[in-house]
């Protein structure tokens, strides 16, 4: 086209006029800089097989520590929340009064 146009217009000044496309050398400069961090598909298992275990490894024991935690949380909320918290279950009526605790028994 800049040829074609050069020969077309005498005023044209030509290849000196030509200008890339901005959107293709960003295209071109992320595709370079992106390439970087790839990892070549000969490595690729071995790169997944280090990573996943790397993640089972700090999965490790993570199921104990939650059960620690909850155990703890327990013991600071002391023996009146054990009584009314058993095995998950919450006995509302205990905070309700005794109006509460009537509408409720017509109700059901």
């Amino acid at each position: 086209m800049i040829d074609e146009l050069a020969e077309l217009i005498k005023s044209f000044p030509g290849a000196s006029n030509q200008t890339c496309c901005f959107n293709h050398v960003i295209n071109l400069v992320a595709r370079t800089v992106i390439r970087q961090f790839d990892i070549l598909k000969s490595q690729a298992d071995g790169a997944l097989d280090e990573a996943e275990q790397e993640l089972r490894d700090l999965a490790e024991g993570i199921d104990i520590e939650e059960l620690v935690t909850a155990g703890e949380q327990n013991v600071e909320q002391g023996d009146e929340d054990d009584e009314a918290n058993k095995e998950g279950w919450i006995d509302e009526q205990v905070a309700m009064n005794e109006a509460e605790r009537e509408e409720l028994d017509v109700s059901v």
